[in-house]
């Protein structure tokens, strides 16, 4: 451009160049957490409420009394404001079982971001559902003990664990995983035996995308044979 007579007034200056840079630092973030979250084929609804987080965590350091352009700190508050109408969908039922069920998490996550004040409702709502949703009715029953029974007889004033799959799951402290090919599900998987209900509930849940990358996708593969069921606002694909 500096050897062009037409182009060379379009050079940036350094102060330019440094605002760029600025604009780079800025954005960074936001390429690398849309690459976490985009993955096809991995579970990653238990990362949605993180990836707020982080967002909230980057935009709030671009504070005015800051060293950064004035530019880009407008950039931040106005991209807070955007986070601010979205974020409130993550108190959702999926996001907060995705989070839950994620056995790095359980409720221990809310109250490691502040949210201590939300995990006793959190802890009833999704109790509850479990016990709706997905414990049987027999499952559901405390069993009296049985007078015939000469051990149950002489153990009646003995403590039994009378929680349910859930209620034991959550009374444990997180885990330290590492990620692999099918993420928390693998964990799920090997510990199947030890809560066979509720590894069914965080089959369904876990599953969910996180975004809506993968149906994207299928667009620009030339999966492009669909129709729109109105009614239900749901994007039907096939080959």
């Amino acid at each position: 451009m500096k050897s062009d007579p037409g182009l060379s007034i379009l050079t940036l200056t350094e102060a330019e160049w440094t605002f760029v840079k600025g604009m780079v630092t800025f954005l960074e973030p936001f390429s690398v957490l849309t690459d976490r979250v985009s993955k096809q084929h991995v579970p990653l609804m238990s990362l949605t409420a993180a990836i707020f987080i982080e967002m909230y965590n980057h935009l709030e350091s671009y504070q005015e009394e800051s060293q950064y352009d004035l530019g880009i700190i407008k950039a931040a508050k106005l991209a807070c404001e955007k986070l601010n109408v979205y974020y409130p969908k993550t108190a959702g039922l999926v996001y907060v079982l995705g989070i839950v069920l994620d056995p790095r998490c359980k409720l221990d996550w809310h109250k490691s971001v502040g949210f201590d004040k939300l995990v006793p409702n959190y802890r009833r709502t999704i109790l509850s559902y479990f016990k709706s949703h997905y414990m049987t009715s027999a499952e559901n029953v405390i069993e009296e003990p049985n007078d015939d029974d000469l051990i149950q007889r002489q153990m009646k004033k003995a403590r039994f664990d009378s929680r349910n799959e859930f209620e034991k799951y959550l009374s444990g402290n997180p885990c330290r995983l590492v990620e692999g090919e099918n993420g928390v599900l693998s964990w799920w998987k090997e510990h199947e035996n030890d809560y066979p209900t509720l590894s069914k509930l965080a089959r369904d849940f876990l599953g969910v995308s996180a975004t809506g990358v993968p149906e994207e996708c299928m667009f620009s593969m030339g999966h492009s044979s669909y129709n729109l069921d109105e009614s239900a606002s749901i994007w039907r694909f096939s080959d």
